[in-house]
């Protein structure tokens, strides 16, 4: 019959790690805040207790599915390792520990503001570029963290920020035992200044579009739109007791010019598209700069989601007439008259402030840019109108405005 005791003998020492709640309901950190806890180890008989090493670490981690190769691709890369000073665990090495015996090491860890100069080091194409890869990016798709957030992220790409223990195994010299727990960051954040817009496939921030009355004759008109990308959106401090949304609003400038009247305007709509951008090579740029079609090869991708905001009835905004000048007669498609026979245009303004508030339905993360992963927000704004005519046919046009999501 085996002797009990020598499976026993055989059973490695219980790495536990308790976190100190001191976060209240929000159950995440920002840089500045302490997490601290305790590291319990366990052990089932008299052992030498191992070097003990304690971590806070951030990662993130790309997975990519290339059809031309078998498997999976990854790429991972420790961004953040900050290791609790030996010296203040306060355990002599070694320790021949007793039976049963519970030895609890305190931690303590204070999330920096930037990281380290060693976390970054390739080459970027502007010091703005360099300095934002040295802020802590928020916590994404961490499948330690997926089990009550909603982020709108996948799983190709996440980021992650965990206590890790190490310890060498009494057992076997040539090996050692872990555990982790993983934590939610979402960094203080800065607004940063607007985009430029212009030539990026990825933004339409105003758009023209021609107008005719009767299907296939000329063109009766043109009406313009453009948007300025709004101020920020600022999360909520879920750790106070005041849990208010607050919101952003989006200027809508309108302008139409033509021979007829100007369209009978019907709804305005918003909806905001979430990109988890990443690649396999550090970002020599913003991703959110580079083109779509340079985003879709093999070893760069984009993770989208779409949640709906807000459909308004805008059928009481009115348009107020304005001069015409003889640029708009020259702007205006087809305009092909002598100035003494000059069509009868009229030019018509109007404005519209959509207000801009991010659904409790999701737990978005502040805008950030990293070396492998970025999160980017943008704002599709659809207008819907009915032209004036025997058809009245109803029609749209859309813009897509960037946002920034800031904590």
């Amino acid at each position: 019959m085996a002797n009990p005791s020598c499976g026993l003998l055989r059973t490695p020492p219980k790495i536990d790690i308790q976190l100190k709640q001191n976060q209240s309901a929000a159950e995440y950190y920002t840089t500045g805040d302490v997490v601290e806890g305790i590291v319990s180890i366990t052990v089932p008989n008299d052992l030498p207790l191992g070097i003990v090493q304690i971590y806070l670490q951030g990662i993130s981690k790309i997975r990519f599915h290339r059809a031309l190769q078998h498997g999976r691709a990854k790429t991972q890369h420790t961004f953040l390792s900050l290791r609790h000073p030996q010296d203040e665990m306060k355990i002599p090495m070694p320790v021949i520990t007793s039976k049963g015996h519970e030895y609890r090491i305190p931690f303590y860890f204070v999330l920096p503001d930037k990281l380290p100069s060693r976390s970054c080091n390739h080459f970027t194409k502007s010091e703005q570029i360099a300095d934002s890869h040295m802020n802590l990016p928020a916590t994404v798709g961490d499948p330690g963290c997926q089990a009550y957030i909603n982020d709108s992220s996948s799983d190709k790409a996440y980021v992650s920020y965990r206590i890790r223990v190490k310890m060498s195994n009494p057992l076997d010299g040539n090996s050692v035992l872990t555990n982790m727990k993983c934590i939610r960051v979402l960094p203080h954040s800065f607004e940063e200044p607007p985009l430029e817009t212009m030539g990026n496939e990825l933004y339409l921030t105003q758009r023209v579009k021609s107008l005719n009355t009767v299907p296939f004759c000329n063109n009766s008109g043109r009406l313009s739109i453009k948007a300025l990308q709004p101020r920020a959106i600022r999360l909520p401090d879920l750790k106070t007791a005041i849990h208010e949304n607050i919101g952003t609003t989006v200027a809508i400038d309108l302008e139409f010019l033509g021979t007829k009247l100007p369209p009978k305007l019907r709804t305005i709509s918003s909806t905001l598209k979430v990109l988890t951008i990443y690649g396999a090579m550090p970002w020599e740029n913003h991703p959110n700069a580079m083109t779509l079609s340079s985003l879709g090869n093999g070893n760069r991708g984009v993770c989208s989601d779409v949640i709906s905001l807000s459909k308004l009835c805008i059928d009481s905004v009115r348009w107020q007439k304005q001069d015409i000048l003889l640029s708009d007669h020259e702007s205006l498609p087809n305009a092909s008259h002598e100035n003494d026979s000059l069509p009868q245009l009229s030019k018509h303004i109007s404005s519209i402030a959509v207000p801009i508030t991010l659904p409790d339905t999701h737990s978005l993360v502040p805008t950030f840019h990293s070396c492998f992963i970025s999160r980017v927000y943008l704002l599709e704004i659809c207008l819907s109108y009915c032209q004036h005519g025997p058809l009245r046919v109803p029609a749209h046009i859309s813009l897509m405005v960037p946002l920034q999501i800031t904590k």
